[in-house]
Formats: C-alpha cells, structure tokens, sequence
C-alpha cells in the first residue's frame, strides 16, 4: 500500500500526540501534582483520540465503541484543560456543570447519529452534531487558553513563556479542527489536510514545551532576565549599606523570580525585616499563622501554606524568606522554586554582610557622638576643677580652701566619674562583654547605699525621701550592676527637677517581684517623646532640658542591664507634672 504524503502526515500528527500524551502522563506520575494531572489528562486524552482514526484506517477494524471512545477521548481533553484552569482561577459550580453537559451531550449526539444512521458521506443532522461537537470543545478549550493568555504577562520569563507556549498550542487545534469542519473540493481539501498536518506537526513542540521544557530550552528563555538578574545579586553584594534596605531591595526580585502577589523577611530574632506588596500588619499575620501551624521549619512550601519559604541561617538566628503565591506562582514551580532558593542563598549572605557593615557603621557613629559628649559634657566640670585648683596654686584661694570649694570639685569629679563608668558600660555590654557576678542579697541595701552616695551631692532644694519596708527584699543579680541602674534612675530625677521638690523612692515586693520606684516633681516629659527613653545616647531636646548635664546614655543603660537580670525598667510621665520610673527584678526563690 502506497501512502500519500497527506497520509503521511495525518500518521505522524497522531504518533507526535500520542507520544505527547505518554509525556504528560509520566511527568505527572512523578510529581503528583493536580494541576499537571489535569494536563495530563488533557493531553492524554488528545493523544488517544489521535491515534483511533488511523488505527481504524489501517487495521480495517471499525466497530461503534470505538467511535464512542475517540468521541469521550476529545471531550475529555478540553474538560481536562477547563478543570486545570480551574485550579488556577475557580471557575463556579454551575459553569463547570454547564460546561461537562454540554461536551457530553454533543458528543452523546455525534456518537447516536453515527451509530443510528451510518453513512460515507456524513448527513446534515451528522454535520451539524459534529459542528456543536467542534464549537463545544473549542469554548471550553478557548476559554482557558485566552486566559492563560492574559495570565501570562508580568510574569516569570519561563513560567510565562510555558504559559503562552500551552494558549498557543490549544488555540492552534482549534483553528485546525475549525478548518477540517468547513467543506472542500477534493483538490483543495488535500492541500488543506498537508497543511494542517503540518500545523499539528508544529503545536505538538508547542505544547511540549509548555508542559515539560527541556532544561536548555528554558536557558535560552531565561538569557535575556539573567543578565538583569545577576545584576541584582551583585548590587545585593556591593552596594545595599544596611540591613533593612538590603531586604527592600530584594524583594522585588522574590517576587518577580516566582511570580509571587506579595513577599516578606523575617529576620533572625522574629522581626519582620522588610514586605513588599502588602503591609506590615498582614505579613506580621501571616508570619504568625505559618509559625502557628509549624511550617517555617519545613522549608518550601506550596500547597498546604500558599507560601514558599525558605530558612535562612543569619548570624543573629535563622531568619525566614516567605513568598505568597497568587493563583499562577506554584503552576511551575520546580523552576522557579530552584532559583527562588539560590536567590535566598544570596540574601542570606547580603544579610550576615550587611549586619557587619551596620556594626561599623553603628561604631562610627557612637564614636562621633562619644567625641562630641566627651568634648562638651566632660570640659565643663574639667574647666570648673582646674579653674579652683589655678586658684589654690596662685593664692587666690588661700590654703585650707572653705568645705564648699571641695564639695563643688568632688561634685564635678562624680559627675565625670559617672560619665564614663556609663560609657564603658555601653561598650562592654554592646560588645558582649558584660560578665554578671550574681549574688543574693537584700535590695533595701542596695537603696539604701545608692541614697548614702547621692545625698552629699543633692542641691538643698531636692528632698529625698525613701520609703522601704521591713521585711527582707531578696534578688539574685550583681549587686554593682543594680545600684548602677539606682544610681543611674535617681541621678535622672534630681537632674530633671531643676527647682527641686521631692523625689520618693518606694521598695516593695509583688508577686514575685521586686519593685523600686523612683517619683520626682520635675518637668515631665511629653507623651510624643517617650519613644526618645531608653535610645542610646538619646536626650529630649528643649529650652527645660538644655542646660542638663548628661551622656544620654543612663536610661539606656539602666534598662539594658534590668533586662540582663530578666527584669526590665519602665516610665510613666506627664508633661510638667513628674516621672515615675520602675526598677522590677525577679525575687530570690527559697535560701
């Protein structure tokens, strides 16, 4: 048997589809995955209805099951096509109802009519079924594909590409199904078959090519994003100065890699570090589901979370990168997932760099402010010392200077000491040098030594008065430590009472608790600048502040060290009516 060429072609167009189909399925196979098994079962399906016609042709054997077989095979695989753009963007119950009625009807209505009255040439009732037949899978078919379409743009160059290579491919199929059902002469409908062979012949790579692209294929899609990409990565490297910024800027590109509606950095100590395409409060949401349901330690996640997440080991804890899918990010996602992780990689090495650059930059910075503090605040009582002793050494104070003159020097003198013990302090807790020497004793001792020390030093118009029980308060912590944070609490009442009046110190113990409140009647501080408390060398600038002395570093370090002992320092304050600060260190347990 001579074949024609049209013949030919018609056998290849059914082998390429039926190994298409082979392909589909064992890719699903090996991943399980619903959306590629609708696929599957998409392509399968066409494959199979490819391959009975010619089958029938050269094995003579033409029996009405297999006209019903090759008739479900067609309409299943635009239902499978339907239902796997469902997976992506849902279609309603009554559509997907409508849609598999309509496919089973007219295929119903073919398959009857062929069986019912069989005939060469087909009759108007076999033509017009096969018509509905054709428009039926085609809706259903077109629908999806212009979708996909749309769905395409703006997103991952491969996964776009696979998007657009599966609507070209279908929509192609439709034009040719479209084109066999429109009669032709004999001459004309031989040219016409060669030449739809030839475009099926071309849809199956099309298809192929959305559904499993070889790895050098999505290579020459990725060429042109990679320079760009790579671009991305080494600004991440050379040029992001700190921690926050670094993460904004990458997250753009999370995005963008996957395809993903909104990203965000969780940093190492549980913080979200930076979010883009949505807020703060939404990603603080989210973090917190993930890690209620215990999936940011089980690394890339689709299905369950609609998130992928990866771990990111960072110098302060592992820190976390999540990207939430929108409907198309996991449609292919073992590509995008791959670069998604080396991309994390990166970031995560950016971060641990950049958190060095932060350190230097935070160095620097309290270098400069230490100069300045050391210049302005430390000349002052310098100037007044040396001043009193030029005097003493001239004769213009006389020997035996009045108890005064040396009560004002001592004063000047603890108040550079103080200065300076705070700022050592700073710099050996900031570099994690602080060593506790925990003991156990009695907090009312440590009050009362602290009050001992400033007493000499306090301006008659200040009132101390201390209130302390007579039961044992006991705390195990570092005593040294502990009257610092007193003396540091009490020092900032007198300093910011300017015109005196009473400053109360209240011991006390509350569930398992010990208390000691420092109250003044000085001038307050407004409810917009608390934030300004307990910040490294912060001060409230204004005209009621600027003449005090101070380091801007005693608050700061009052509350760091409380919260060394597992205790903390708090405030409560009214503009022009007083401060109330709180030392809390837990109680000793039973001797």
């Amino acid at each position: 048997m001579v074949l024609t060429v049209a013949q030919v072609l018609s056998y290849s167009v059914s082998a390429a589809f039926v190994l298409l189909g082979l392909v589909a399925v064992v890719v699903w196979l090996r991943s399980r995955d619903a959306r590629r098994g609708y696929l599957a079962l998409a392509l399968g399906m066409l494959g199979v209805a490819a391959v009975i016609g010619p089958l029938q042709t050269l094995t003579g054997y033409h029996e009405p099951w297999l006209t019903w077989v090759t008739l479900a095979a067609f309409q299943l695989s635009g239902f499978g096509l339907l239902m796997f753009r469902h997976t992506l963007i849902p279609l309603s119950r009554w559509a997907l109802a409508l849609a598999a009625v309509t496919l089973a009807g007219t295929a119903a209505l073919v398959a009857y009519l062929g069986t019912a009255a069989p005939a060469t040439t087909p009759s108007t009732e076999q033509s017009i079924a096969a018509l509905l037949l054709i428009i039926a899978w085609s809706v259903c078919v077109a629908e999806p594909a212009f979708r996909l379409l749309r769905a395409s743009f703006g997103r991952p160059v491969v996964q776009r590409r696979r998007l657009r290579a599966l609507s070209v491919g279908y929509l192609g199929i439709i034009l040719i199904l479209l084109v066999s059902a429109i009669p032709q002469s004999g001459a004309v409908s031989s040219s016409v078959s060669v030449a739809t062979s030839l475009v099926a012949l071309f849809m199956v790579p099309v298809l192929y090519a959305g559904f499993s692209p070889p790895a050098w294929l999505r290579g020459v899609w990725r060429a042109r994003e990679e320079e760009d990409f790579r671009d991305a990565v080494n600004d991440l490297l050379l040029y992001a100065r700190t921690r926050a910024e670094l993460a904004e800027r990458a997250l753009p590109w999370v995005v963008r890699l996957v395809g993903a509606d909104f990203a965000f950095i969780i940093d190492g100590d549980g913080a979200i570090l930076a979010v883009h395409g949505t807020t703060m409060e939404i990603a603080g949401e989210q973090a917190a589901r993930l890690e209620g349901q215990g999936l940011l330690r089980r690394g890339p996640e689709v299905a369950a979370s609609g998130a992928l997440i990866f771990p990111m080991p960072l110098e302060r804890g592992t820190g976390y990168l999540a990207a939430f899918a929108g409907p198309f990010t996991p449609i292919f996602g073992a590509e995008e997932t791959s670069r998604l992780r080396l991309y994390a990689a990166s970031l995560t090495a950016a971060l641990d760099r950049a958190q060095i650059s932060e350190r230097l930059l935070a160095l620097e910075d309290a270098k400069t402010r230490f100069l300045k503090i050391a210049s302005h605040e430390l000349r002052g009582p310098l100037t007044l010392v040396k001043g009193y002793l030029s005097m003493m050494e001239d004769g213009t104070i006389p020997a035996g200077a009045p108890p005064q003159i040396i009560n004002i020097m001592l004063s000047k003198v603890d108040q550079m000491s103080s200065m300076l013990t705070q700022m050592l302090e700073t710099s050996r807790m900031e570099d994690q040098r602080t060593d506790l020497r925990e003991e156990r004793f009695d907090l009312r001792e440590a009050v009362a030594e602290v009050l001992e020390e400033v007493r000499p030093t306090t301006d008659v118009r200040h009132e101390l008065e201390a209130r302390i029980p007579d039961v044992p308060i006991e705390v195990v912590a570092d005593k040294e430590r502990v009257a610092l944070i007193l003396s540091n609490i009490v020092d900032n009442a007198i300093k910011y009472s300017p015109r005196g009046g009473r400053v109360a110190i209240n011991v006390a113990s509350s569930n398992g608790t010990a208390i000691v409140a420092v109250q003044d009647e000085g001038i307050g501080i407004a409810e917009e600048d608390m934030d300004q408390l307990f910040t490294r060398f912060g001060r409230i600038a204004n005209d009621a502040t600027s003449a005090v002395p101070g380091t801007g570093l005693g608050l700061y370090l009052a509350r760091e060290l409380a919260r060394m002992h597992h205790g903390d320092v708090e405030a409560e304050s009214e503009l022009g009516a007083g401060s109330v600060f709180t030392l809390q260190l837990p109680l000793a347990g039973p001797a």
